[in-house]
């Protein structure tokens, strides 16, 4: 997936691994990162540490760049 697909109202793009999803619930403009992005005190920022093999954090910043221009207003962050 290099952008958002779309299925029931949900978009999904994909993160740190192939089957790592972060998905976009546009009838409550929420996102849910998984473990995408963390937040230590800071905000939240992809972990760099997190991302594995040949995927860099800039790497999946590009493949989340589709979700700027959405509506949003709540991030959900699990597993942080």
């Amino acid at each position: 997936m290099t952008h958002l697909d779309y299925v029931f109202g949900v978009r999904a793009a994909r993160s740190i691994q192939p089957y790592d999803l972060v998905l976009y619930v546009e009838s409550r403009g929420a996102v849910v990162a998984g473990d995408t992005w963390i937040d230590r005190g800071n905000g939240l920022v992809i972990d760099r540490e997190w991302p594995v093999e040949a995927v860099t954090a800039e790497d999946v910043a590009r493949r989340l760049d589709p979700l700027i221009d959405l509506p949003l207003e709540i991030v959900l962050p699990t597993h942080a």
